[in-house]
């Protein structure tokens, strides 16, 4: 099955039904049968694959970002929703989870965010603590379920998931 699916998609399009038939292809494809993406469950996944997505620019300011997920865990969309001072960002709580409903191709049912400390610890302070269940509250509310939310400072990150919500 494989090899014929490649065949098609790889072959020259005889005419424009045959090319519009491999692009719907294609689509399906990538947006539904992805099997090369990571499932993400554990803090340390999760650091990692949001360190991978950050430049190191992002740790001179607060930088607060998502990554949404599908039902098996597997990412969608990453991204990044405010940038804010040395220790500070204004976030829309909308804002972001109209970006997390709309920033892929399959419709999301969880979410992470994430945000940076750049003084270099990555301790939560009491508004992280408030944001993230208020983060959680605004999502159930749209039918997504927050996960996790991390702090990331250089070389250490707190994950609040189970400590504080």
């Amino acid at each position: 099955m494989e090899n014929l699916l490649g065949l098609f998609l790889s072959s020259a399009p005889k005419n424009k039904k045959q090319a519009l038939a491999q692009e719907v292809l294609k689509d399906f494809v990538q947006t539904y049968v992805r099997t090369t993406l990571p499932v993400l469950c554990d803090p340390e996944d999760l650091s990692a694959y949001i360190r991978s997505f950050l430049n190191p620019a992002d740790y001179q300011q607060e930088v607060f970002g998502y990554v949404s997920f599908d039902i098996r865990q597997q990412p969608i969309s990453i991204g990044i929703v405010a940038r804010g001072a040395q220790d500070t960002v204004s976030l829309s709580i909308a804002g972001l989870l109209r970006e997390v409903l709309t920033s892929g191709k399959r419709v999301p049912v969880r979410f992470m965010v994430f945000h940076t400390h750049p003084a270099g610890k990555s301790n939560p302070s009491e508004a992280d603590i408030v944001l993230t269940e208020r983060l959680k509250e605004a999502g159930l509310l749209v039918g997504l379920t927050l996960i996790e939310h991390i702090i990331l400072a250089a070389g250490e990150f707190t994950p609040l998931a189970g400590r504080y919500f």
